[in-house]
């Protein structure tokens, strides 16, 4: 399972892959820019995502990978803990929302959730597109 985790945190992004390194290949990403890329140039299983980073916030991507039709899971971490928060990005596309600070067991529960309503639904959220084709991998 490959997950990609979007935060500006050095010490969050190493305690992710000391706690969750044995279930997940972990990618990171410290910008907006960069997790677009790598969200786009890579298939991952699950997107880890800060709200608030360095060159935008995590709304805008979580708004860009949906209007990208980029259906990976994406799970929100984020010190707002206000319900406007949660429903604005759980409306743009995100699939849980996590408040800080967190358990890590927490988050690997979630994780783990996630995949077992992936495999239950035959979606491994990989869609390959050629013109006006669509062709969903998991299915």
């Amino acid at each position: 399972m490959k997950l990609l985790v979007i935060d500006d945190n050095p010490a969050l992004i190493k305690s992710l892959r000391d706690f969750l390194g044995g279930d997940f290949i972990i990618d990171a990403a410290m910008t907006v820019q960069e997790g677009l890329r790598q969200a786009s140039l890579s298939s991952h299983d699950i997107i880890v995502l800060d709200i608030g980073l360095p060159d935008g916030l995590g709304s805008d991507v979580c708004r860009e990978l949906r209007a990208s039709k980029i259906t990976t899971p994406v799970i929100v971490l984020s010190a707002a803990a206000d319900v406007r928060s949660r429903v604005e990005l759980l409306s743009l596309g995100a699939d849980d929302y996590l408040i800080k600070p967190f358990s890590l067991l927490e988050l690997r529960a979630r994780l783990f959730a996630l995949m077992r309503r992936m495999e239950n639904d035959g979606h491994d959220g990989t869609v390959l597109e050629a013109g006006d084709l669509s062709m969903d991998l998991g299915s």
